[in-house]
């Protein structure tokens, strides 16, 4: 774990304490178990740059792994032209490969130094963190130990690769319309809520202020805390489902948090526009 991702981290437990502190006092106050708004703020603040830093990273192998077959193949083509494995690294890295580069000339400059391409290409892979490239890389240096042409291999892994990325943006694809399918329940969910707002508990109080509800006594004056806990109920529906939509669409929870945020918008635009 990088020193960044380290601080941000301890950054967001203080602050989750501090939020679950506010909440035990909330509750011990009124004895009643709410989301309190102010701890709920408390928490998100400290979350926040937690997930910038994560969400950041997440992008960056994401990158690195849509760049790496342009890598293997721009390597594969230099070799074909002539060029040693090592002058072959050192002209690639002079090209563009976006956050790939730099660790194309960390490689190129181990190998300058007498580490050997296996070695140089382990620790490559290491660096990158990412399955994808670590798969990859595996498969070149096994097919090198092998004595297997270098240059075919390159060739192959490339294609290889190009492939599993194309394999998975056509699954992403498809996985996109079960995303639909979750906004559409989220949708349908903040129906029903708003319509037992207006058409029973809005009823339910209007009958001289007061009604009997399983031999409890539900006055008007109640109204809002019922509200209240349908808009956190509300709220934290939003939030989980907005991590399942991400992680079945997008095959990751950290772009889920971004669904979050729209359906937790959604459902304080529907409170704010028919329930309050």
């Amino acid at each position: 774990m990088e020193k960044k991702e380290e601080y941000a981290m301890i950054f967001a437990l203080i602050m989750v304490f501090i939020a679950l502190v506010r909440e035990a006092v909330v509750y011990a106050a009124s004895g009643i178990l709410v989301l309190d708004f102010t701890a709920m703020m408390i928490a998100i603040v400290g979350l926040v740059p937690w997930y910038l830093v994560r969400y950041t990273e997440y992008q960056r192998i994401k990158t690195m792994e849509e760049r790496f077959p342009d890598f293997l193949r721009d390597l594969s083509e230099a070799r074909r032209a002539g060029m040693t494995l090592p002058h072959a690294i050192r002209f690639v890295s002079k090209l563009d490969y976006s956050h790939l580069t730099a660790e194309i000339k960390k490689m190129s400059a181990m190998i300058s130094w007498g580490v050997s391409f296996e070695k140089a290409l382990t620790m490559f892979s290491k660096r990158c963190k990412t399955r994808h490239i670590q798969r990859s890389s595996s498969i070149i240096i096994e097919a090198d130990r092998s004595g297997g042409n270098i240059t075919n291999i390159l060739d192959s892994v490339s294609k290889y690769s190009r492939m599993m990325r194309e394999i998975e943006k056509e699954q992403a694809g498809v996985m996109r319309g079960y995303t639909i399918i979750i906004y559409i329940a989220f949708l349908v969910f903040l129906a029903i809520v708003i319509i037992l707002v207006k058409l029973l508990i809005t009823g339910i109080g209007g009958v001289s202020g007061i009604s009997s509800i399983g031999g409890g006594m539900v006055g008007s004056a109640r109204m809002g805390e019922f509200k209240t806990l349908l808009f956190q109920m509300s709220i934290i529906q939003g939030v989980f489902t907005g991590l399942v939509a991400g992680k079945v669409g997008e095959g990751s929870v950290l772009e889920g948090i971004k669904h979050s945020v729209v359906m937790v918008i959604l459902a304080i635009i529907a409170f704010q526009f028919f329930v309050w």
